[in-house]
């Protein structure tokens, strides 16, 4: 009688081992997926602040606006947008005094801290753009004033 039972575990644990090996493979495509949605989420936001600084200075003769508060008091953006970045908890950085003469590839706006090695700019031009984290240190850092 034991020697049938030996197959049936043997075969038992064969299953829970390919199971675990699985489960292995799909937690990292999982967080690759999570991380992908959350760069998808901050380019989004970054776009829709950029837009909305855009319509803020056709309606401000060509003005951007002091602050990116503005924005949600002229309802120009919903105020969760503005809301301190869900992904890193920080305010995103903001370039004041640009105005529609500013040129379009100028940068407006940039997430606060790199996400995925990774930074999002906003351009005045209401471009996004994703850039390495060094090459927003080399390109981009020195144009946003600091707190």
């Amino acid at each position: 009688w034991a020697s049938t039972k030996w197959p049936i575990r043997a075969l038992a644990m064969t299953g829970i081992e390919t199971v675990a090996m699985m489960a292995s493979l799909l937690i990292p495509a999982l967080s690759g997926g999570r991380m992908r949605a959350q760069q998808a989420q901050e380019m989004s936001q970054v776009r829709q602040i950029a837009l909305g600084c855009r319509a803020y200075a056709i309606d401000q003769n060509g003005a951007y606006p002091a602050t990116l508060s503005a924005l949600a008091d002229g309802g120009y953006l919903d105020p969760q947008v503005l809301e301190a970045d869900s992904l890193v908890g920080s305010a995103y950085l903001y370039r004041p005094g640009l105005t529609d003469a500013s040129g379009g590839e100028e940068p407006l706006l940039a997430s606060p801290a790199p996400l995925a090695g990774h930074r999002v700019v906003g351009m005045a031009d209401g471009a996004v753009k994703r850039v390495k984290e060094e090459d927003f240190q080399a390109d981009y850092a020195h144009r946003f004033p600091r707190n």
